[in-house]
């Protein structure tokens, strides 16, 4: 189907910036983790990120975790779902 199509196709395009904005090695569930966060965010907030900057310095990974969490507010207020959906990523990146 079209939407299908559509899912893929910025799933793809996630996927390809995630690996083209990252300079160390990543396992798969670093790769899914970063997806996921562009594909939320968008690849500019990435690349501008705190996140990307600790992530291609090798930072631990309880310096990275914690960074994923600052991404959970919208208009100024944290959001619940935001918060379940970058500890998801968090643990994933560090799994």
């Amino acid at each position: 189907s079209d939407a299908m199509n559509l899912l893929f196709s910025d799933v793809y395009k996630a996927s390809n910036s995630a690996i083209e904005l990252t300079d160390v090695p990543l396992t798969q569930g670093k790769l899914d983790a970063i997806t996921d966060f562009i594909y939320n965010l968008g690849p500019n907030a990435f690349k501008d990120s705190t996140l990307r900057k600790l992530i291609n310095s090798n930072a631990d990974n309880t310096t990275i975790y914690n960074e994923f969490l600052k991404w959970n507010h919208v208009g100024g207020q944290v959001s619940e779902g935001l918060t379940k959906r970058r500890q998801y990523e968090a643990n994933l990146f560090i799994s």
